[in-house]
């Protein structure tokens, strides 16, 4: 876009919030008051209500013209994401989850900081609970910046905010939108934030953006998973290697990378699989997984991992070791510290 001053940048950058929700009604108005309160003019907000069965139609239309809204049949998560884009006239897009928030600066710190070869600006989130109180850390810590085309075709990932954390070049996702809903039904995030580095450059501001509310699954099983996606460790493993497919089939059809599989899992990938194994093995999806693969594929990805603190390293190291070989009631009890005290080890120094 140009070497452009801030006043300049007002005036000619437009920026897209798409807010996508289904049945968070009882978080939606301080998701959309978040979005309208920005202090950067030229802005628009688009809410899509993917079929919610709550009261989240009637909040959106509450806003009446002061936001673009789009109400439709349920179709998932991708779906939600291709009308949003598909409404969307921004030259800059964010896809905003409607049990997150934003601060009311980003988008101005967004577009300060874009420079010509950026196809993304990503920033911190501060974890918050159910009732938006402060958990004290910040998702994620450690983020990948610059040119990450290398590390997603070692990982098939790289260190990156969830959904509510990224702001897209519109005109990089031209050739990708619509996804293919079918596919990306759960985790939609995960598309743009994989191929738009294909490009250009990331660029990660300092501080923190918005709210990431991490509100608990009450399920027994739920409380071996970290964030909001999946109810069970075994879904999350699935969906992890499903994921890593599906952009690796997309990155090859536009004739952007030649494998078909990564060398490495990143970190968090293989912590997922060690947590899978220990808690429910019989649900675990990966039959050639045991204890001793998954950890020395862990240690292979920990020590790979582009420009990861030393402390973080040993600290993976050590937890994966417990995970791994301690009987597994001790497992499990590591695990539940581990996702327990994680606010505490993301906060930044």
């Amino acid at each position: 876009m140009g070497n452009l001053s801030d006043v300049e940048k007002e005036v000619q950058i437009s920026v897209s919030i798409a807010i996508n929700n289904y049945n968070y009604g009882r978080f939606l108005k301080v998701c959309i008051d978040s979005a309208l309160n920005q202090t950067y003019p030229n802005l628009e907000v688009i809410v899509v209500d993917d079929g919610s069965k709550d009261d989240s139609k009637q909040i959106i239309e509450s806003y009446g013209d002061r936001i673009i809204s789009v109400l439709k049949e349920n179709g998932g998560q991708g779906s939600a994401y291709n009308a949003g884009f598909a409404k969307a006239q921004g030259d800059i897009i964010l896809f905003l989850d409607s049990d997150d928030t934003l601060y009311p600066d980003t988008v101005a710190k967004i577009v300060e900081n874009w420079l010509p070869d950026t196809v993304k600006v990503q920033f911190r989130l501060a974890m918050i609970d159910g009732d938006g109180c402060l958990l004290g850390g910040n998702m994620p810590n450690f983020l990948h910046s610059g040119d990450v085309i290398d590390i997603i075709e070692k990982f098939g990932c790289y260190a990156s905010p969830p959904a509510s954390g990224n702001a897209f070049l519109k005109c990089a996702l031209d050739s990708y939108f619509p996804m293919p809903e079918p596919e990306w039904k759960i985790a939609a995030d995960t598309y743009p934030i994989l191929l738009v580095p294909f490009s250009g450059k990331v660029v990660t501001l300092d501080g923190v953006g918005g709210c990431y509310r991490i509100h608990r699954k009450k399920e027994l099983e739920g409380r071996f998973v970290f964030n909001n996606c999946h109810s069970k460790p075994s879904s999350t493993v699935e969906r992890d290697c499903q994921s890593k497919q599906l952009i690796f089939k997309t990155l090859d059809q536009h004739g952007l990378i030649s494998s078909q599989c990564s060398k490495f899992d990143a970190p968090a990938v293989v912590k997922n699989r060690l947590i899978s194994l220990r808690v429910d093995p019989l649900l675990h999806p990966l039959e050639s997984d045991t204890s001793l693969k998954v950890l020395y594929e862990g240690l292979q990805g920990v020590f790979n991992w582009p420009d990861y603190p030393l402390k973080i390293r040993l600290g993976y190291v050590f937890w994966m070791l417990g995970v791994a070989f301690l009987p597994q009631y001790l497992a499990k009890e590591i695990i539940l510290w581990g996702i327990k005290i994680a606010p505490i080890l993301t906060r930044r120094s």
